[in-house]
């Protein structure tokens, strides 16, 4: 009984350690950089399709950059480690979550900007109403994601990332 109650703290403690090597706050941290780009970029003179390919340029190369460092520096000196059922369950619903997330986000926006004028809104601004959904559904997928993937950082990025719109 004693050895998988070790092995089960030896899983936990090896995937939470996949989170310690620092690339997941730094990708964070240039991805909110992003946001600030993006402000400065709207108010420069530049036409909006040079400002859009810009910033899918930053986001992607920095995604590229996040998956490489995590390939070449972070896997080679952790070792490949193969998660119970428990961990491989809870993985599998952080995906979900955050494809249900970014369904959920394109949906509302779409929806949004349909129907602004209509009824639904109660009269509430798309100024408004738009960085309200942005806040709550970057708090719960954040949430939800600390979670199941027993990383408290994530309750904290779930904020960062839900304030620079709604500010």
């Amino acid at each position: 009984m004693n050895f998988q109650l070790s092995l089960k703290e030896a899983e936990k403690r090896a995937f939470s350690s996949f989170f310690q090597d620092g690339i997941w706050d730094l990708y964070f941290g240039i991805l909110l950089i992003g946001f600030a780009l993006g402000i400065v970029l709207s108010n420069s003179n530049l036409p909006k399709i040079w400002i859009y390919l810009i910033l899918i340029v930053y986001n992607f190369g920095f995604c590229g950059a996040f998956y490489l460092s995590k390939k070449y520096i972070t896997s080679p000196r952790m070792g490949i480690i193969r998660y119970g059922t428990t961990r491989k369950k809870k993985l599998k619903i952080v995906s979900l979550v955050l494809t249900m997330s970014v369904l959920f986000g394109a949906v509302v926006f779409i929806f949004t900007l349909l129907t602004t004028k209509s009824a639904w809104t109660y009269g509430i601004s798309f100024d408004l109403l738009l960085p309200l959904v942005w806040l709550v559904n970057a708090v719960v997928v954040f949430s939800l994601m600390a979670y199941f993937m027993d990383y408290p950082c994530f309750y904290l990025y779930g904020f960062f990332f839900g304030l620079p719109l709604s500010v």
